[in-house]
């Protein structure tokens, strides 16, 4: 069998090629022919990537069922020319090879140098060399793995034909290939093999000497070539038909709609018939109301003449009404009296029983009501028999009306109905910690229901916040969708005696998402269900009220467990919460607040003046009759001072159930109800000794010390037990005593008792002491403030620069990436976010499915952090520019993010409210002008036909005409005039559009050319093909683009050697904007869908030239770009800065802004001849060296805004005055 039958017979594998490209393609039948001829017992692969030339090898091994031992080393994490990957390469790869291969083959996850140890000398009979290009590299992998080589070792070299990025492998080859046999092959990037061993199979030998006969090296090139390409358009049809398939389930769905919406019509024609017979039935009841109104009129005329002779008859009747006037408050004593006795009834007990009876009607409805809420509130009393027991207790205090506040309660603390998001880009979780690149800008989550608690830890919270300088908002834990929504635009959140109800789980859920650090903080021990059960102060509540605390300790805990850290109010507490699972755990204690102190400061002046009797008041405070076994602790020496010292009474403000023992004292005891806080303050002051006892029980040192705090603030000496708060406030016998025993506590009240001089030195040091360490300003600086330490923007650090922090603002942004707008904000985010001095942030308009109307949902998008604000759609020509309702998300993100910069890009429907928030806040900002919204009411220059207006220096009268309200478009101009002028740097994409709006009286000090890059093309040279030149179309169904001018120059054109190729847009989205008549009278055309950043190479590959017959002066021309920068010829208008890249003869042709068809088609011809004059195969390279790629732009911009940061560019720059304007006008 010769040589030729051999490869017949070899070079093919079964298997279907890998769903991801790759070079290696067209090499897949040669390594499968290699392999089986070699035979080798030790076959190796350096740098496997997705596996596409090692799988043909083992394939080949497989098939042939050879007995060779395989093995592919890789550390499949990247480099810099084939890029870093993820993990999901090597699971790829993992997961065939384990399907397939694992009889005879191993991955090896090692660098080369560390795998090189597992082989001994002379093992490898097969090597392919695939891993860093460089020629440092390859050279150092070949000689490393040399001494492995059997003496019939065949060593493949792939990429020998690439010449840039640092590719060595060519230069390599060159030294090698004049010491070894060897072949070579060019296509596919090239494949270089060296037939390194000495004793090789008969086969090779036959092949080197074929390769060495020019018609044999040709043919075996060819063939093997042919073979490669044919896999390649193996690869190309699967992906087409996976598409066709998408194609097809798009279309499916799309029939489904047009279905729906056919049956919306009919039942929409069918309510517009019932509302015109309700019309017509209008009308006549109309016509009726007329005939009775004019009846009316007539009775009105004689009711004013009876009205007339009333008056005189009124006149005689004024006297009576004086007399009866002095009858009437003779009755209306009379209603006093019988209003106290119905009083009287209504509080009655058979009043009260009989209520249920008068309210049975409502009752039932409440009933109904409440049905599909009974399990929930099952689910949230603790089961079925406790939930009947409260709610017979809550209907017996509070009836119906309780029972009512019960159910919505629960329906408050089901799961949160939020917007309905599916695309994953914003759904994912953000990266980087929130207080790494946010401002500090804090939420409080909280119970609002108990007053004291909400005063303390959340009201004095938010003002020691204020004091720091940080903004904070507060919300009642119940309104789960407006906390969501406010943790959108907050770094940090606080959840303040939350239980994990399904509603405040899934606001803990959403701040982890955003990865906002999470507080949950309590001032009791509510969390921990074994201290309340053992609990004695508790053990006196109703069973109901004890069940409920109990159920409650267990939500408490789920919540506090799902934060990442603890804020206590008192040491023991912290501690407590430490003991419950809680790792990190800030106290943070209670502060005199700004209303104790100025009542504090009132009553102590009141006092000064007072009159002092003889008699000495202990005082205790009790806001609930939980503190009955408190109480307790002072019994004994409260009963002991009362009975030795007659000048003693006790007072006691709220509720307390007073032991019997002291009704023998009942002359001595005044009660005062609960009352309102300043009236409590007041009492207290009146007072000589407070008094704060608590049962000795880890429940109670979580207590704060409050009862200390109030009464040192106005002057009242405290008797306390020594609980956890207590015993770190107070210093025994210097401000205040600490007492545990009958003894302590009966000593201390003796002392003071006794001592008029001792009261008034404790409580004046208690005084003094708590407004210096309890002041709000003391613990928001020592207690507070360490919250905040993990915020960089609170943190100087001198080894790092500093970072230039920059907002941008656009329209769209990923996932929804429309527009050239948007790629370039895009790129540029990216790019300058990967510098170590910029930090990008984006705001920009989503669907309302994904944030209602003018609220913000976060996310992130390829690292940049993302605020996303819901806009409806079909705004009004005001609200486009100047939309009132995006004030408060857009002021709330600012101060969230503290820009350095607002870089705002393409703003349509966001509006400029942005441009007063900035200058309301002190922030500059900066304007890409993509387009020429900022002076046209229409956009882009088009009039209401269709057609370029043809101004270059604005002219408001023509442009009232074109616009649909002339009195809106001019406030609309002013208010943008006042926005461009008050940036501090206007940038233009191109020198075009700079001089555009200089000739339109902005400052060339201020306009600056940062000139639009494009996305740098792979580095796959541009061959020239068999048949047909292929013109590309991408500018739409639409004149104003030129697609009439492109049909008619086909249209000529047929039978001339050329194909054309039409992108769609709207192919990607399920529909067409062409029909099939478009292009009807064209032989060859072709219409595709639109490409993507990912698809970009493939698209500009399948065609020659770029048709740009633009109908409008454009700011840039991405497009045109993305060309050029691909080595395809170009054909456009001079269209302004479209065609500022594009060099006439060397890279496209430039035609009249003005033909009508006539240049085009000349050009067309003229591209054709070109094109015409190159082989098959020969390499296409046109003159691009004057293109911008982004990472230019990107450096150019971080320039500019770094200039703009340091004050460089001033907002206020002379404003020149010309007519003048640089590019002719073509008319």
């Amino acid at each position: 069998m010769n040589i030729y039958q051999q490869m017949l017979k070899s070079s093919f594998v079964s298997k279907e090629p890998s769903k991801f490209p790759s070079a290696w393609f067209g090499h897949i039948p040669f390594g499968a022919w290699l392999v089986e001829t070699v035979k080798p017992d030790c076959l190796v692969e350096l740098g496997t990537h997705y596996g596409h030339s090692y799988f043909s090898f083992c394939e080949s091994v497989d098939r042939n069922r050879l007995p060779t031992r395989c093995y592919a080393v890789d550390t499949w994490e990247g480099d810099e020319h084939a890029g870093l990957y993820t993990e999901h390469v090597f699971d790829v790869v993992r997961q065939h090879h384990d399907e397939n291969y694992t009889g005879f083959s191993k991955l090896l996850r090692m660098t080369f140098d560390e795998a090189v140890d597992n082989f001994a000398d002379g093992d490898i009979d097969f090597l392919h060399i695939d891993g860093l290009h460089s020629y440092e590299a390859v050279k150092h992998d070949f000689e490393t793995w040399l001494p492995k080589l059997s003496d019939r070792a065949v060593v493949l070299f792939h990429d020998t034909n690439v010449r840039e990025r640092d590719f060595g492998v060519w230069k390599l080859w060159s030294e090698l290939k004049d010491h070894y046999p060897h072949i070579i092959f060019e296509h596919s990037f090239g494949l270089g093999v060296l037939f390194v061993g000495k004793e090789q199979p008969e086969a090779v030998l036959e092949l080197v000497k074929e390769w060495s006969q020019p018609e044999g090296h040709a043919f075996i090139r060819k063939y093997f070539a042919k073979l490669g390409e044919v896999i390649e358009q193996q690869w190309v049809i699967t992906q087409l038909h996976e598409a066709v398939a998408n194609a097809n389930q798009e279309i499916a769905k799309r029939d489904d709609l047009v279905n729906e919406l056919n049956t919306n019509i009919r039942e929409r024609d069918r309510v517009i018939q019932e509302q015109v017979n309700a019309v017509r039935e209008r009308d006549r009841v109309i016509q009726e109301h007329v005939s009775a109104v004019q009846e009316r009129d007539s009775v009105i005329e004689a009711t004013q003449k009876a009205l007339a002779e009333r008056d005189s008859e009124f006149e005689l009747l004024s006297t009576d009404i004086d007399d009866r006037n002095t009858s009437l408050l003779e009755r209306t004593q009379h209603l006093v009296d019988k209003e106290r006795q119905l009083a009287e009834v209504l509080s009655s007990k058979s009043w009260k029983l009989t209520k249920p009876l008068r309210d049975g009607n409502v009752f039932i409805k409440q009933c109904l009501r409440a049905a599909r809420l009974v399990k929930p509130a099952i689910q949230r009393g603790g089961g079925v028999k406790s939930t009947a027991r409260k709610a017979v207790a809550i209907y017996r205090r509070e009836g119906f009306a309780g029972v009512k506040r019960g159910f919505r309660l629960v329906e408050a603390t089901s799961a949160v109905t939020m917007p309905h998001v599916t695309d994953p880009v914003y759904l994912g979780a953000m990266s980087h910690p929130s207080p790494e690149y946010l401002a500090p800008r804090v939420l409080i989550v909280a119970e609002f229901s108990i007053p004291q608690c909400k005063k303390y830890r959340v009201t004095q919270k938010q003002k020691m916040f204020e004091h720091l300088g940080v903004e904070c908002t507060a919300i009642d834990w119940n309104e789960a969708e407006k906390a969501i929504k406010a943790l959108q635009t907050h770094s940090m959140v606080i959840f303040y005696r939350v239980p994990g109800f399904p509603n405040a789980i899934s606001i803990i859920e959403e701040a982890k998402r955003l990865n906002i650090p999470t507080y949950w903080e309590v001032d009791d021990l509510i969390f921990n269900r074994d201290v309340l059960l053992n609990s004695k102060t508790l053990a006196g509540l109703g069973q109901d009220d004890f069940q409920g605390l109990l159920t409650g300790a267990e939500l408490y805990l789920k919540a506090m467990l799902s934060c990442d850290y603890g804020i206590a109010s008192t040491t023991g507490l912290a501690e407590a919460m430490r003991e419950s699972g809680m790792k990190s755990v800030q106290v943070i204690e209670n502060a005199l607040d700004e209303q104790t102190l100025v009542v504090a400061e009132k009553v102590n002046e009141k006092r000064k003046t007072a009159v002092k009797d003889d008699t000495l008041r202990i005082v205790y405070g009790s806001g609930t009759n939980t503190h009955n076994v408190d109480f307790q602790e002072a019994v004994p020496a409260l009963l002991d001072i009362l009975a030795t010292h007659d000048n003693v009474h006790f007072r006691l403000i709220g509720l307390l159930d007073l032991p019997t023992e002291f009704d023998q004292f009942e002359s001595r005891i005044e009660r005062i109800p609960v009352c309102s806080y300043e009236e409590y303050l007041e009492s207290l002051a009146e007072c000589d000794i407070s008094i704060a006892p608590l049962e000795h029980y880890v429940f109670n040192d979580s207590k704060s010390n409050i009862k200390f705090l109030e009464a040192a603030a106005v002057r009242v000496p405290s008797v306390c037990s020594p609980r956890a708060a207590f015993t770190s406030a107070i210093t025994h016998g210097v401000d205040g005593f600490l007492c545990e025993t009958d003894d302590e506590w009966k000593d201390a009240f003796s002392q003071l008792v006794n001592s008029a001089e001792l009261r008034e030195e404790m409580a004046a040091n208690a005084h003094a002491f708590v407004l210096q360490a309890y002041s709000p300003e003391n613990i928001a600086t020592q207690q507070l403030k360490p919250l905040l330490h993990d915020f960089s923007q609170l943190v100087i650090n001198e080894a790092e620069p500093k970072k230039l922090r920059v907002l941008g603002v656009n329209c769209y942004y990923k996932p929804r990436a429309f527009g050239g707008a948007t790629v370039v904000a895009a790129e540029m985010n990216t790019r300058l976010n990967q510098r170590d001095d910029f930090d990008m942030h984006m705001f920009t308009a989503v669907p309302t499915n994904v944030a209602e109307a003018y609220q913000v949902r976060r996310y992130e998008a390829d690292g940049i952090n993302v605020y996303g604000m819901g806009l409806p759609d079909g705004l009004d020509d005001r609200a486009q520019f100047d939309n009132p309702n995006v004030v408060q998300a857009l002021s709330d993100v600012l101060d969230v993010v503290k820009p350095d910069i607002v870089h705002l890009h393409s703003i349509q429907g966001i509006g400029l409210p942005i441009v007063d928030l900035c200058k309301e806040k002190g922030i500059k900002y900066v304007i890409t002008l993509h387009d020429a919204w900022w002076l046209c009411g229409r956009q882009f220059m088009i009039d209401r036909h269709g057609k370029f207006c043809g101004q270059y220096v604005i002219d408001r009268g023509v442009c009232a005409v074109c616009v649909n309200n002339a009195s809106l478009n001019n406030e609309r101009l002013d208010k943008m005039d006042d926005a461009l002028r008050g940036a501090s740097a206007l940038l233009a994409p191109s020198r075009f559009f700079a001089d555009f709006f200089i000739a339109n009286g902005y400052s060339d000090k201020k306009v600056l050319v940062n000139k639009n890059g494009v996305r740098r093309p792979s580095p796959m040279p541009k061959l020239q093909h068999d048949g047909p030149v292929r013109f590309g179309y991408v500018g739409g169904n639409t004149e104003i683009k030129g697609v009439h001018l492109v049909r008619k120059v086909f249209t000529e054109l047929n039978g001339e050697d050329a194909e054309l190729v039409i992108v769609d847009n709207a192919m990607n989205l399920g529909f067409s904007t062409y029909d099939s008549g478009t292009f009807k009278n064209i032989e060859k055309v072709e219409i595709v869908p639109a490409y993507t950043q990912e698809t970009i190479d493939s698209f500009f590959a399948s065609i020659d030239v770029l048709l740009f017959p633009t109908q409008w002066k454009e700011s840039f021309g991405l497009t045109v770009r993305e060309a050029l920068a691909r080595n395809v010829w170009v054909i456009a208008t001079d269209a302004g800065g479209v065609v500022e890249d594009i060099i006439p003869g060397e890279n496209g042709i430039v035609i009249p802004f003005t033909d009508e068809g006539v240049e085009l088609k000349k050009a067309v011809l003229e591209s054709i001849r070109v094109f015409k004059n190159y082989q098959p195969g020969d390499e296409i390279i046109l003159e691009k060296g004057q293109l911008t790629y982004f990472e230019d732009q990107a450096a150019e911009l971080a320039d500019m805004l770094v200039n703009v940061d340091s004050g460089l560019y001033s907002s206020e720059g002379s404003i020149i005055q010309t007519s003048e304007y640089r590019h002719a006008n073509p008319s």
